[in-house]
């Protein structure tokens, strides 16, 4: 049976929860906290400017500043979390490959002590054996 690795983090999920400071609804609310903003700003400039265009104006210049945050927000968030599932599927790999080598290391060293085995003792062939072993 395989030792926990010390390097690995015991909570998987800690890894999750560390790139969002307010949770799985992080998205939710960086969305639902820009359309408040945009919604304010909107009845804003309907209220204080008396053109429709000038209005219109303020609230696509407030909407393409948010608009670039939010996705930006969300830009990040989707990177860190392929950055994690990338270093995570390395991490699967070179351990795979690890214990690949340890059980050919395994069974080499096997077949080494059973043709060791197998030899008549105090024979030359034994002789060499052993020499090559020191």
């Amino acid at each position: 049976m395989a030792e926990p690795d010390p390097n690995q983090d015991a909570n998987p999920d800690a890894a999750d929860k560390a790139g969002s400071a307010l949770g799985k609804n992080a998205g939710l609310w960086a969305m639902l906290g820009g359309l408040l903003v945009l919604a304010l700003v909107a009845a804003f400039a309907i209220f204080r400017y008396s053109v429709a265009n000038d209005a219109a104006n303020v609230i696509a210049a407030v909407g393409t500043v948010l608009g670039a945050l939010v996705g930006a927000f969300f830009g990040v968030h989707v990177g860190a979390a392929a950055g994690a599932q990338a270093q995570q599927d390395a991490l699967n790999k070179v351990q795979a490959t690890n214990q690949q080598a340890l059980d050919t290391a395994h069974q080499n060293t096997n077949k080494l002590v059973q043709a060791a085995i197998a030899l008549p003792p105090g024979s030359e062939a034994a002789n060499q054996f052993m020499a090559a072993l020191r």
